[in-house]
C-alpha cells in the first residue's frame, strides 16, 4: 500500500516512512478510535472536588493571612503551600484531553514481518515504537465493541501501586473495523506448533477485600465533603477545619480510584 493513499498527516506518513524497513512490505496502517473513558469521569469529579477546596482556601485564607505581610513576611510562603496543590489539581482537570491528543498522534502500522505501536511520549519529547514480531501466539485477546472498534491485545504490562499489581493491556487498542485487521494479522501467524509450551499467566482474580476497602473510603470520602458543604452553606464552616474536609475529598478520590482499578482488574481475569 501507499502511504499517500491514506489519510495521514505529512509527519505521520514521515514517521512511518522512517520506521519501515527496506525488506518489509507496508500492508495496513491506521489511527485508534479517540472515545471517552469512563475512568475520566471519576478522575474529572475528583478535580472539581480538589479544585473548589483550594480555591476556597486560597479565597478565605489568602486575604486573612496577607493582610498584615509587612509585619509577618512569612505569610509569604503561604501562596507557594498552595502552588502545588492547585498544579496537581489542574493536571487531574486537564489529562483527559491530554491523553486523546496522545492518542490521535497514535499510528497502528502492520508489515508481513511484525505488527507497530507508533505514539509520542508523554510530554511529548521524543517518538516511541513498540514493534511486534509475527508469532504464532502474539493475539493474546481480543475485545470487540459495539461500533465495530475493539482492543487486539498483543500483551500485558505489569504495573505496581500502593494497592497491588495490575495489568495495562498493550497492543492495537481501540482500533477501527477491528475484524478487518484481525482478519488480515490472523492471515500473517504462523500455524501454532503441535506442542505449544503454557503461555504467560493470566491476570490473578483481583481481592474483594481490595473493593471493599475502596468503597469504604471512597462512601466516607463523599459523605464528609457533602457534610462540610453543607456546614459551608449554613455559615458553621470554619477556615481552620478545611483541611479536614480536603483530606476527606482526597481519600474519597483514592477509594474512587482503588475501585475503578478493581473493576479493570475483575474484567481481565473474566475475559482471560
Amino acid at each position: 500500500m501507499k502511504l499517500t493513499d491514506t489519510e495521514l498527516e505529512l509527519q505521520d506518513r514521515e514517521w512511518v516512512e522512517s520506521v519501515v524497513q527496506e525488506d518489509e512490505e507496508l500492508l495496513l496502517v491506521c489511527k485508534p478510535l479517540v472515545r471517552w473513558k469512563a475512568e475520566y469521569v471519576g478522575r474529572l469529579i475528583f478535580a472539581a472536588v480538589w479544585l473548589s477546596f483550594i480555591g476556597f482556601a486560597s479565597v478565605t485564607a489568602l486575604p486573612e493571612m496577607l493582610a498584615d505581610v509587612e509585619n509577618e513576611p512569612q505569610m509569604l510562603f503561604f501562596p507557594l503551600f498552595l502552588l502545588p496543590f492547585w498544579l496537581v489539581g489542574i493536571g487531574l482537570a486537564v489529562s483527559p484531553w491530554w491523553e486523546q491528543s496522545l492518542e490521535r498522534r497514535t499510528v497502528y502500522v502492520l508489515t508481513n514481518t511484525r505488527a507497530v505501536v507508533l505514539k509520542p511520549s508523554t510530554w511529548r519529547r521524543k517518538r516511541t515504537l513498540k514493534g511486534y514480531v509475527l508469532v504464532s501466539d502474539l493475539i493474546k485477546e481480543v475485545v470487540p465493541r459495539a461500533d465495530g472498534s475493539g482492543d487486539i491485545v498483543f500483551g500485558y504490562e505489569e504495573r505496581r501501586s500502593k494497592n497491588g499489581i495490575y495489568y495495562v493491556p498493550k497492543g492495537f487498542l481501540a482500533v477501527p473495523q477491528m475484524e478487518r485487521v484481525l482478519e488480515m494479522l490472523r492471515s500473517l501467524l504462523p500455524p501454532a506448533p503441535e506442542q505449544e509450551e503454557p503461555g504467560s499467566e493470566s491476570p490473578d482474580r483481583p481481592s474483594y477485600v481490595e473493593l471493599v476497602v475502596g468503597l469504604i473510603f471512597f462512601i466516607a470520602g463523599v459523605a464528609h465533603v457533602l457534610y462540610g458543604a453543607y456546614r459551608w452553606y449554613s455559615g458553621e464552616l470554619c477556615t481552620g477545619e478545611l483541611f479536614k474536609y480536603v483530606m476527606a475529598a482526597f481519600a474519597g478520590g483514592v477509594g474512587l480510584s482503588v475501585v475503578i482499578k478493581w473493576w479493570k482488574k475483575h474484567r481481565q481475569s473474566v475475559q482471560a
